[in-house]
């Protein structure tokens, strides 16, 4: 089973932004991605759906509710992104994605997109639904939150668009090892696209995906 949920998280004074966590029922329990800020009733279901097992921050920068998930899930292990701990290093990880194994590969495999060591965002594929979940490697933002939202989306380039965010240009450290990781993004057989930041692919997504990268210069 695999579920996805919503919040919003204000980003400024008037700009706004829809973010989304996928959560996973595995035989072995449950695996909740780029926690949001669950409210009562999204965490009673979450829970309901059995022991939730770990808890992963997939990027370096999607670190707002590291903390409040260790209150939330307390048997849960929580994942960071290699040099999360550094940047954040009052939260207390359990584990670090790349550099502890990840004990889960047979329910929900993952890549890590090297050469962008400054974001350090692993990626993750759902075989049974054929899901790539990303977290910050492509937007498709329709949807505003605030007044200045539109303003400020196209200011970072995600207005009302299928992309990816033109900060990215910006993380590449070693263009052979990002291509290399992109490359093996692409084989995996998936049919849906799920991101953190905007509405879900459901058509195409692989074609999607392979477009917006070549757009930007990634591959």
């Amino acid at each position: 089973m695999i579920a996805f949920y919503e919040s919003t998280h204000q980003m400024l004074p008037g700009v706004g932004t829809t973010v989304r966590s996928t959560v996973i029922s595995t035989p072995e329990g449950v695996i909740v991605l780029n926690p949001i800020d669950f409210n009562a009733q999204q965490r009673a279901e979450i829970r309901a759906m059995g022991p939730v097992i770990a808890v992963v921050e997939a990027n370096r920068f999607h670190s707002a509710n590291a903390a409040a998930s260790k209150v939330w899930f307390p048997q849960a292990e929580l994942w960071g992104a290699p040099g999360a701990p550094e940047k954040h290093p009052k939260i207390g990880y359990n584990r670090i994605l790349q550099q502890n194994p990840w004990p889960y590969a047979k329910y929900l495999q993952t890549v890590f997109i090297r050469g962008a060591g400054k974001i350090s965002e692993s990626v993750f594929f759902h075989p049974p639904t054929k899901t790539l979940i990303v977290t910050d490697l492509v937007f498709n933002m329709h949807r505003t939150v605030g007044l200045l939202a539109p303003v400020m989306y196209r200011v970072i380039g995600i207005n009302d668009r299928f992309t990816v965010a033109p900060f990215w240009s910006k993380m590449v450290e070693d263009e052979r090892l990002l291509k290399d990781a992109l490359g093996e993004v692409i084989r995996l057989d998936f049919d849906r696209l799920v991101m953190s930041h905007g509405e879900i692919i459901t058509r195409d997504a692989k074609s999607n995906f392979v477009g917006a990268l070549r757009a930007r210069g990634l591959l």
